[in-house]
C-alpha cells in the first residue's frame, strides 16, 4: 500500500526534510547540554555528511555480494557503514578537553563491536528470509 506519506518520504524534498529534522533535533540536543554556539555549527553540518555517505555506500553495494552473508564484500559493507557512523559520531561527541588517543581507541572499538553486531544481525536476518521463503 502506498499512500501519500509514505510516498512523500521517498520523495526527493522528502529525503531532504528528514535531513533537516533530523540536523534541527540535533542542534536543539547540543543547546540544551550546553555546547558553545561554534561546536553546535561544527556539529550539526557534520549530519548532511553522514547521510549523503551512507547514501554513496548504498550506490558501491548495489550487487547481491554484499547482501550474500559471510563473502568479503558482506563485511566490507557493514564495515564501511560502521566507519561512517563512527565517524560522525566522533566529531558530534568530540570536545576540546578529549585526548587523541582516547578518541582513537573509542573510535576502534566501537568500528569492530558495531561491525560484528550489524553482521550477525544481518546475517541471521537474512538466514532467517531465506528459510521462510
Amino acid at each position: 500500500m502506498n499512500d501519500d506519506r509514505s510516498a512523500f518520504w521517498q520523495s526527493i524534498p522528502g529525503q531532504y526534510a528528514f535531513v533537516m529534522l533530523f540536523m534541527a533535533a540535533n542542534a536543539a540536543g547540543l543547546f540544551l547540554i550546553g555546547d558553545p554556539g561554534g561546536l553546535i555549527a561544527m556539529k550539526t553540518t557534520s549530519v548532511p555528511l553522514l547521510f549523503l555517505a551512507n547514501r554513496g555506500l548504498d550506490a558501491i553495494f548495489i550487487s547481491d555480494a554484499s547482501r550474500k552473508p559471510w563473502t568479503v564484500a558482506f563485511f566490507e559493507r557493514h564495515f564501511l557503514d560502521s566507519v561512517v557512523f563512527t565517524c560522525w559520531l566522533t566529531v558530534f561527541m568530540w570536545r576540546p578537553s578529549l585526548t587523541a588517543t582516547g578518541q582513537i581507541c573509542s573510535f576502534l572499538v566501537i568500528v569492530t563491536s558495531m561491525t560484528a553486531i550489524k553482521a550477525l544481525l544481518s546475517a541471521l536476518s537474512t538466514e532467517g528470509d531465506d528459510r521462510k521463503g
